[in-house]
């Protein structure tokens, strides 16, 4: 047996003859696929046989086998149980090399009874998958009907899990069902996405190499580093105490404004990377966008700045000498809070009260002042010397900033939904915790059988 042959193969049901971006489980399931296509496992799509192909971005293999019935038609209704023969006989053609199926709404909806049925039927006879059952919408109270085929509408099926979108319909799912609590799981729906933000090629590969969406304080700074009167040092030293805190701070510098000058630009990110080392951050911590993309090494587009500030939630400026700035307006219009220099009187004309000020010290007077003893030392220590003098000031920043974003209920919800409902964090908190739970059981039963078979013989 070959390494691809070893890996689980998971099938996809999704009972629908289009991709329509109106229909909420359509888009769920798109994500589903994006998540499980880039894993280790084998992946298969099961849709009706008038469904097009979707444009998936990994290899995933296509099936549209499934034939077309809902019981809301009249006709459907008659010849009931040939037609759900006729799913079963689909299904197991369909299915027969699978480990695990996941199978969106093809027990809940009214209208997917044939499937309902069908689904059970080839259950019996695959008695090596296990079953993976979504329901999209909220739990329903069980029918006191009890006639043929309703009575399969509120029981549960045998190696199967079922999963509800929300933990707080749990207990009313497994009342559904009549099953045990411990048989339902919950995976919210993920739609912190590239394919929901639009957000371009570049753009999203910095936000992905930079892991912002899993960030509490995010700071985009769009600017040539090599001027001395922008200041980006003190946008470090906040962050690094937004750190020191217990807070998961990252900067993303926008530097493709870079002046003509290479070696200037270069020896100036290797130093903003010594600082930030010296600070105490990770080298994640700490980005360029001209180093994100081959396509950024001369300019960055006004759509990536911003893309980047659309997730970012704080905007430092500690620039010492400014007009009319064009990403303080930027960064405002994106709902960033605003953390500004109160001696450049130009910031107050734009942002008014509705900003945090601070009297930024001038750097390049500040590092005079520590040579006033005549003694030679390099401008890294003299950096590092001045943030420990002034540590208390930035850190005071810090805990404004904190303060700030804690208080504003649209801040702290939008920086709670950025990092618990991407499609990054749902996969790898609630489904990879599901699937992993299933491969294990599996293997306990395989090895199960084994024993057991050794054993008769």
């Amino acid at each position: 047996m070959n390494s691809e042959e070893k890996r689980k193969k998971i099938a996809i049901i999704f009972i629908s003859s289009k991709w329509n971006p109106a229909y909420s489980i359509c888009s769920v399931v798109q994500s589903q696929i994006r998540m499980l296509a880039g894993t280790g496992y084998r992946l298969e799509v099961i849709t009706k046989k008038d469904c097009p192909k979707w444009k998936f971005a990994e290899k995933v293999s296509y099936k549209p086998c499934l034939s077309s019935y809902s019981y809301h038609s009249k006709k459907h209704k008659k010849g009931f149980l040939k037609k759900v023969r006729t799913l079963e006989k689909e299904l197991l053609e369909s299915l027969e090399d699978c480990d695990i199926v996941i199978n969106h709404d093809g027990l809940f909806l009214y209208q997917f009874i044939h499937y309902n049925l069908a689904i059970r039927n080839a259950a019996k006879k695959l008695k090596n998958i296990k079953w993976i059952h979504w329901a999209h919408s909220s739990p329903l109270k069980p029918s006191k009907k009890k006639r043929f085929p309703w009575n399969f509408y509120y029981s549960g099926m045998k190696n199967s899990v079922f999963v509800t979108v929300a933990e707080s319909h749990a207990k009313n799912f497994a009342r559904m069902y009549n099953i045990p609590l411990e048989r339902v799981r919950t995976v919210h729906n993920a739609r912190v996405c590239k394919d929901y933000l639009q957000f371009s090629k570049a753009g999203w590969k910095i936000i992905e190499k930079g892991r912002l969406l899993e960030a509490d304080i995010v700071v985009v700074f769009p600017t040539d580093l090599a001027r001395a009167t922008k200041q980006p040092e003190i946008i470090l030293f906040i962050v690094a105490c937004l750190k020191e805190i217990g807070k998961k701070a990252k900067v993303v510098f926008v530097d493709s404004f870079q002046s003509n000058d290479k070696v200037k630009g270069t020896a100036q990110k290797l130093k903003f990377l010594w600082l930030a080392e010296k600070l105490g951050l990770e080298k994640e911590d700490i980005l360029f966008t001209s180093d994100a993309s081959s396509s950024l090494k001369k300019g960055c587009p006004a759509k990536v700045v911003r893309e980047l500030l659309s997730i970012s939630n704080v905007f430092i400026h500690p620039s010492i000498s400014e007009a009319c700035s064009l990403t303080l307006i930027e960064a405002a219009v994106s709902k960033n809070l605003c953390v500004l220099n109160k001696n450049v009187k130009s910031f107050a004309e734009i942002a008014g009260k509705n900003a945090l000020y601070y009297a930024f010290p001038n750097l390049s007077y500040e590092m005079q002042k520590l040579r006033k003893n005549g003694k030679k030392t390099s401008e890294f220590s003299e950096t590092i010397a001045h943030f420990r003098w002034k540590k208390a000031f930035y850190k005071k920043i810090a805990k404004d900033i904190i303060k700030c974003l804690e208080k504003d209920k649209s801040m702290a919800l939008f920086s709670k939904v950025k990092k618990e409902f991407s499609e990054k964090a749902v996969f790898e908190s609630q489904m990879t915790p599901l699937l992993e739970g299933i491969v294990k059981k599996q293997h306990k039963q395989i090895k199960s059988i084994s024993k057991k078979a050794v054993v008769e013989k």
